[in-house]
């Protein structure tokens, strides 16, 4: 298994007559023939095979159109059919859109296409096109703390100019522009005629992904169960492969987590983890060694950032990236609420049932009393509250189902989901193969064919156990309402006070060594061994924030300046995740400067310039852009573009910067000086690699240090910012 720190933000430039907008065809069927598979990108795991995107051309070019597109895994994939007089071209990811497509119209004659964001932004600024901030779709993630914005909440982005392609669709572009397309055409779900051949299909899909993955030798496999629901099915369904047996099981011990009321519900996990994994007879996962490279803070943003840039926001800095010196196959039960409802969002349901049934005047429209409730909590107000309160009810799905729990079900499905359960790729940065069994297509299609209270009610989980492993209903479930829809617990209760699973976890090797690669220790890489999440935070949102306000109008900028000081409050007192609202700032600022700008590009025509071009599965070829800076090597682990030292002299302080590495247009710099976390001085852009801060006196005592920012001379993209040793000054 191959994987990668940073993911290369490639993207694609398609010359064709579009509007303003893709045509919308519903579920109009579309002939698909003929198309040959010529990009792919990500993880795919389907009933025959594993493609990677390290898989070889001949490997991705052999790979069925239907096969790939009923995959699991998070990925993207583009085609190509070629004509005698024009190509055509197909573009898709994975049915739950885990892996996005972003997307730009320009002109009406090109579109830019990438599964990254900053991929998207690299290819418009070749065309010269600058983009504008979104403010509405910006104020309403950074605005807030709840799980509805911790991932996207639209298919709009940051950027006014960029969209994400719907999980639901494919986008088919051919000379006379682009059309969206009913996603589940090209693994033709579509013409599944029940939900027993749904669900059947689905069941056999799962069962055979699980034996391809078991074959693998080199993995080292894990099955990660709990007391719920959705792991145990997945277990069911490798017990139904005949594989359980290659598995071991890893949970969380819960006297490693603080909270009391945590403590509680692991301990329960881990007693119904116990009584399966000794019901058959499998082992506690053993670690496997571990290894580490050291990380400053804007690289471990710059990680997260390059995969999940405008989707999830869930960051949390570390100042080490650990991987697995081993591949690890962890299987998860990542979008089973598909094949259930979501608890949070019954609970929504309910309330808005018994407001409507009170009859009070409080009673709003579904769309209006789903966007206030989404902001409760947020800091947003006046105008700026109003204008984003219409964009949350524009999006709503009015005329999706037949309830209001069936159209929220829709959104969690089509936005937050994506965001939370879309982290296969970035996982595979620690050497660990995430796979969903529950998130398959036909699981999808079998969902939507039952009512939607029957499925609320657990049918579609109970059939799934009843065809698989029904023995594994003989366990309660956590939750006594779980147990009861499905009639589980025929072996008897379960002693939640059992202490039965403490020795045979405390004999198994769940801890590892962590070892630093060679050359790639805090000291090998001019950092400190750690650095104040907290504080590191405030400093970027400090100047993210700054950076943002000056980015835009005036009148946004203004109302962006309120919001800004009222978010940084929370941040500061701690009433907001601070690695939450970095992100979320830090993708605002990617629709300007994105943090990775070093991948690979294609140009595609639909209309051929050169006869060879319409020959029989002629391919496109791969333009390369050089890196704007260089890598090390190390999984695409990008350069720092210098160090900086200081030092303290007989007149004060003098900072230095060291180069290293970067190859790339003419640069200057701009130094801060810190005592502590209280900002002293700003020397601002300046040729000079060398600056210093003389004072007889100081000015206070305390640790002082040097943040430098490096940013191209000729159109001011910041490429890099590092921060000095410390010096204390008495």
């Amino acid at each position: 298994m191959t994987y990668q720190l940073f993911h290369e933000p490639n993207y694609m430039i398609v010359e064709s007559n579009f509007g303003d907008e893709f045509t919308d065809l519903g579920k109009v069927k579309i002939d698909l023939s003929g198309f040959d598979v010529f990009f792919f990108d990500g993880i795919a795991l389907s009933s025959k095979s594993i493609l990677t995107s390290k898989s070889s051309q001949e490997v991705i070019a052999n790979e069925s159109l239907t096969s790939l597109a009923n995959s699991n895994g998070e990925w993207a994939a583009a085609g190509i059919r070629n004509g005698s007089k024009y190509n055509e071209f197909l573009f898709f990811t994975d049915r739950f859109g885990y892996s996005p497509l972003f997307y730009s119209i320009i002109d009406q004659s090109k579109v830019v296409i990438s599964n990254s964001f900053h991929g998207v932004i690299a290819g418009l600024s070749t065309l010269s096109v600058r983009c504008t901030l979104n403010v509405e779709h910006y104020a309403a993630l950074v605005s807030s703390n709840t799980p509805t914005f911790q991932n996207t909440h639209s298919h709009n982005t940051m950027a006014k100019e960029v969209k994400m392609l719907p999980a639901q669709n494919a986008l088919l572009i051919g000379p006379s522009g682009g059309r969206l397309i009913d996603r589940d055409l090209i693994g033709k779900v579509n013409e599944i005629g029940s939900y027993e051949d749904a669900l059947n299909l689905g069941i056999q899909h799962s069962i055979d992904t699980l034996r391809v993955v078991s074959c693998m030798p080199e993995l080292s496999r894990r099955i990660t169960l709990t007391g719920g629901v959705d792991s145990r099915l997945c277990a069911s369904l490798i017990a139904a492969s005949g594989e359980l047996s290659k598995f071991s099981v890893s949970t969380i011990d819960p006297r490693t987590w603080g909270s009391e009321v945590g403590k509680q519900t692991l301990t329960k996990d881990i007693v119904v983890s116990n009584s399966i994994r000794e019901n058959y007879k499998l082992s506690w996962w053993h670690m496997v060694p571990r290894k580490q490279v050291s990380q400053s803070f804007m690289e471990s943003l710059g990680c997260f950032q390059s995969y999940r840039s405008n989707l999830a926001f869930t960051f949390r800095p570390v100042s080490v990236h650990t991987r697995f010196e081993e591949p690890v196959l962890t299987i998860r039960g990542g979008g089973g609420e598909v094949i259930r409802t979501d608890s949070t969002i019954e609970k929504m349901a309910s309330d808005y049932e018994a407001i409507s049934a009170s009859g009070s005047t409080d009673t709003l429209k579904e769309s209006i009393w789903y966007a206030e409730r989404q902001l409760q909590g947020s800091v947003l107000q006046g105008s700026l509250r109003e204008r984003v309160l219409d964009s949350i009810t524009n999006d709503f799905p009015i005329d999706y189902g037949s309830s209001f729990l069936e159209r929220i079900s829709k959104l969690y499905l089509d936005y937050r989901y994506r965001g939370h359960f879309g982290h296969q790729r970035q996982s595979t940065s620690a050497n660990d193969l995430i796979m969903h069994p529950l998130s398959n297509p036909y699981f999808l299609k079998a969902s939507k064919m039952i009512d939607y209270e029957e499925l609320s009610r657990g049918k579609m989980v109970r059939d799934i156990f009843e065809k698989t492993t029904p023995e594994m209903l003989g366990l309660p479930f956590i939750t006594e309402q779980w147990t009861e829809l499905l009639s589980a617990g025929s072996d008897g209760p379960i002693d939640y006070e059992s202490k039965n699973w403490k020795e045979s976890l405390d004999s198994a090797p769940t801890r590892s060594a962590v070892k630093y690669s060679e050359g790639f220790a805090p000291e090998d890489r001019g950092e400190e061994s750690s650095f104040d999440i907290h504080q590191s935070s405030i400093e970027f949102l400090k100047f993210a924030f700054a950076r943002l306000e000056n980015l835009i109008d005036e009148e946004s900028s203004v109302l962006l300046a309120s919001l800004h000081h009222s978010v940084l409050s929370r941040v500061e007192s701690k009433k907001f995740i601070d690695g939450y609202a970095v992100a979320k700032a830090a993708s605002a600022l990617d629709v300007f400067y994105p943090q990775c700008m070093t991948g690979k590009s294609m140009t595609l025509t639909c209309i051929p310039r050169h006869a060879d071009l319409a020959q029989e599965s002629q391919l496109p070829n791969v333009v390369v852009n050089l890196p704007a800076f260089p890598q090390d090597g190390y999984h695409n682990l990008v350069l720092k573009g210098f160090v900086i030292s200081l030092v303290r002299g007989t007149k004060g302080l003098t900072a230095t910067v060291i180069p290293a590495g970067y190859s790339g247009p003419p640069v200057d710099f701009a130094y801060y000086l810190y005592c502590g976390s209280e900002r002293i001085t700003v020397k601002w852009y300046t040729s000079e690699d060398t600056m210093s801060f003389e004072f007889e006196t100081p000015p206070k005592t305390g640790t002082y240090r040097v943040d430098a920012f490096m940013r191209t001379r000729s159109d001011e993209v910041l490429v890099h910012r590092a921060s000095s040793n410390r010096i204390q000054v008495n």
